[in-house]
């Protein structure tokens, strides 16, 4: 899973209660459904908020307003429609942050269209295959990826992919007005895509009601919970539920987003100094940043009072880091989910200081924490694998029942991968992954998919692959290959194949070479033995490549 944060590798100063097997519920009061769809639900808020700014692009020093918003919500839905799109078509939309980036979502999601949010940076083999597993209908692209997209859907027999920029243009000449569609709140109305430990990748599918669920859980006011004065750092990618989930609640809020299309050290903080930004949400690699590049002392960060924290694993010694780099009026707080629960569902409150922990479960949902083998609740205090079940959890993979029931307990609970535990006062703790993908950056990466590519490679006989920390990414992917008899091969050569054929996080960090595999009798690869032999290398203090 996804959005993780916190983990704690000990328990000391925790004081762990034994006491009997119970549901872990939320002590946040319960709100009714909406019973809306999404573009219904935040349409009023933008009318209402309708002449603040509501995004900012740092770098081209042009703005939206909500009210701009709203009316491009309707213009965008009437040009799918004419365009084609039919309720339920899937239009892959691969583009890069972008002011236009959240009503064009919303835009496509009023014309019944279901949008695929794509990685813009994927090479052609990993987006052909996120375009065919969504089943996508139509493409849209940004000016830096239009190319490919273009290479990809002509392979793929569709047509060719629409410009962001140039939607801005076209969209000039179509009514605001919502065209009437007819749909239904448990219609799917977003996709995500994510990578399962097979290395293929799974479209997350998320319905209306999940989505406005997830966002009345982040306005609770011990959520996220911004208000019309917030100015929110916008790098965060937007096909991310993290970065999606922040946007919207800005729009929902009549708050402001300053729009990045990544993030870049000196832009970053440039626009933090200049927009006087006071909330971010970030990944811990951007915390390892703040906490000690020389940069950083360069720029006024005094507007900044509250960053939150998701995606990956963060330290407490990183946040105590952080804190006295930027100053105690820095408010530091972590999250938990996952793409298949719309994004956070275990969340520290709002105010609340509670460090190595990723908070207590929200509004509206149920958890708890079961042994692994047997499935059976533990003892509140003791280790077992996180269950959520609630209004934000997905509706399932599209057209892959097998991974669908896979994910889900007999009794409707999501299955979320990971180990941990709770305190006294019902607060998480994760400790483990039982799910073996690796977490790069707050990316995703299957184990499965490297080790298939790098036996495409004619001198590797056999290869695997797992995560090992790494200080600046959270994880970095390991490969352990066998080569061919008599075959010469370097790291350096390995690297530099996955770089040529997959995305930059992919990358192993580190190649050793070994004489072979373990593996069970079924061939399947025992990743446990490997993540054995690399603790006792460390212990050893033996070099890596």
């Amino acid at each position: 899973m996804v959005f993780y944060s916190g983990i704690r590798c000990s328990y000391n100063g925790i004081k762990r209660l034994v006491c009997s097997r119970s549901l872990i519920t939320s002590t946040r009061p319960a709100t009714k459904p909406q019973n809306t769809l999404l573009p219904q639900y935040l349409i009023p808020f933008l009318e209402q908020n309708g002449g603040s700014t509501a995004a900012v692009d740092h770098v081209a020093d042009t703005s939206l307003t909500h009210g701009h918003c709203a009316e491009l919500t309707g213009r965008i839905a009437n040009l799918m429609v004419d365009a084609g799109v039919k309720p339920g078509d899937q239009v892959a939309l691969a583009s890069f942050n972008h002011l236009m980036y959240l009503p064009l979502t919303l835009g496509i999601i009023a014309a019944g269209g279901i949008p695929g949010l794509c990685n813009p940076s994927y090479i052609e083999r990993e987006m052909e295959g996120l375009f065919v597993t969504g089943g996508a209908k139509m493409a849209i692209g940004h000016h830096k990826n239009i190319e490919l997209i273009g290479k990809v859907c002509k392979r793929l027999d569709m047509s060719a992919p629409l410009d962001v920029d140039a939607i801005v243009d076209q969209c000039s000449n179509y009514s605001s007005d919502l065209p009437n569609i007819t749909m239904d709140i448990n219609d799917t109305c977003l996709l995500f895509f994510s990578s399962g430990t097979t290395g293929f990748p799974k479209a997350v599918e998320i319905t209306h009601d999940n989505f406005v669920s997830q966002l009345m859980v982040v306005n609770d006011p011990t959520g996220i919970y911004f208000d019309p004065s917030t100015v929110n750092s916008g790098f965060l990618p937007s096909f991310h539920v993290f970065g999606l989930v922040m946007g919207m609640h800005a729009l929902q809020k009549g708050a402001k987003s300053v729009c990045l299309d990544g993030f870049n050290p000196v832009t970053f903080l440039e626009s933090i100094a200049k927009h006087k930004i006071d909330f971010a949400a970030v990944v811990p690699p951007v915390m390892m940043f703040l906490a000690k590049h020389p940069l950083v002392d360069k720029y006024d960060l005094s507007s900044l009072t509250e960053l939150f924290v998701g995606a990956a694993p963060l330290s407490e010694r990183m946040e105590r880091d952080v804190r006295a780099r930027l100053g105690d009026q820095v408010f530091i707080r972590q999250a938990y989910g996952a793409s298949e629960t719309s994004g956070g569902q275990i969340l520290v409150p709002k105010g609340t200081h509670l460090p190595g922990s990723v908070g207590n479960i929200a509004m509206n949902h149920t958890a708890k924490i079961v042994n692994v083998a047997t499935g059976e609740e533990v003892e509140q205090g003791s280790t077992g694998e996180i269950l959520i079940k609630g209004p934000c959890v997905m509706k399932g993979y599209l057209d892959n029942p097998s991974a669908t029931k896979e994910a889900f307990t007999e009794d409707g609970y999501l299955k979320t991968g990971d180990i941990g535990y709770v305190d006294e006062g019902n607060n998480f703790y994760i400790v483990d992954r039982l799910k073996e993908f690796i977490k790069v950056k707050g990316f995703q990466v299957a184990p499965a998919e490297l080790e298939a590519l790098l036996l495409e490679h004619p001198l590797i006989a056999d290869a695997a692959v797992i995560g090992i920390p790494d200080e600046r990414s959270g994880e970095t992917p390991k490969a352990f290959v066998v080569l061919q008899s008599g075959a010469i091969l370097s790291a350096a050569d390995v690297k530099a194949f996955i770089a040529e054929n997959a995305s930059y996080y992919k990358v192993p960090g580190h190649v050793e070479f070994i004489q072979s595999i373990p593996k069970l009798p079924s061939g399947k690869i025992l990743r446990k033995e490997l993540r054995q032999r690399e603790a006792k290398s460390e212990g050893e203090g033996q070099s890596l490549f």
